[in-house]
């Protein structure tokens, strides 16, 4: 085997050469503490949830299950969320607006918990109204550490979604502005705005075709190709801004763009 050293090198070579060291060292001191964590492990099902505003439906549940080998204490609730224009998500309490039991647990393993959650506010809601479920491990020692061993601290934490929603509700997703740009690297871009002008929020599912027409030039796209368009969810009353990779140059200024979608709760 050729071994190589770093010291005849040169400086650039010797660099690259290092870093690679390093994270060779990384990644085997990733192995070795992974090797020596514990066997914490949960999941929530459903990770999505979608009450209605008013009656019967006005109540649902999901499941917390262990399935470690160890107990978790887990502790749950319930956040309000609203996301900018940009994409970012802001959480902010709920106060009373629903029941929410139980809000903590003690899983043993192999141990599931029913969790029933209730809305109990306005039931006459204009639109859908947006929630996060967040459930988070509590770094709570259940078990004896054992005697001269290290132990290392891990906690699990998800966030589901939570829907709560008038009746007959729908999306009304249309585009508000579109331009296509000079892209960073060369070539174009197209720059969106899409508004849910309905009462539900949209998930643009793997069907989705965008056409968009610029000057005498049409291009289309699908799938893949529709960059984060793909999969985006565009909550009840809000807008979003999304920038598009474009296959081809196309002249820059104001565009057409038609969507073609079905939405995926």
């Amino acid at each position: 085997m050729k071994r190589m050293d770093a010291r005849r090198l040169p400086w650039p070579h010797r660099r690259v050469w290092a870093l690679q060291a390093a994270a060779r060292l990384l990644i085997v001191t990733a192995i070795l503490v992974s090797a020596a964590l514990p066997a914490h492990a949960y999941r929530v099902e459903p990770m999505s949830l979608e009450l209605e505003s008013a009656g019967r439906g006005a109540q649902g549940s999901f499941r917390v299950i262990n399935d470690g080998t160890e107990p978790v204490a887990i502790e749950i609730r319930l956040a309000a969320r609203s996301l900018a224009e940009d994409g970012t998500e802001t959480l902010s309490p709920v106060g009373d607006q629903f029941i929410l039991f139980p809000a903590q647990m003690i899983l043993r393993p192999g141990q599931s918990q029913a969790v029933r959650v209730q809305w109990k506010a306005d039931a006459n809601i204009s639109r859908e109204q947006n929630f996060r479920i967040i459930t988070e491990q509590l770094p709570v020692n259940l078990q004896r550490e054992r005697e001269g061993g290290a132990q290392i601290g891990i906690t699990l934490r998800y966030q589901g979604t939570l829907y709560v929603r008038p009746a007959r509700a729908k999306p009304a997703v249309a585009v508000e502005s579109a331009r296509v740009e000079p892209a960073p690297g060369g070539g174009s871009q197209l720059a969106l705005v899409l508004a849910n002008n309905g009462t539900r929020h949209a998930i643009l599912g793997t069907d989705l075709e965008v056409s968009v027409r610029a000057g005498n030039q049409n291009i289309s796209l699908a799938g893949e190709k529709t960059g984060s368009l793909l999969g985006a969810n565009l909550l009840a009353g809000n807008k979003r801004r999304f920038v598009v990779p474009l296959p081809a140059t196309l002249p820059p200024g104001t565009a057409t763009v038609t969507l073609d979608y079905e939405t995926m709760y």
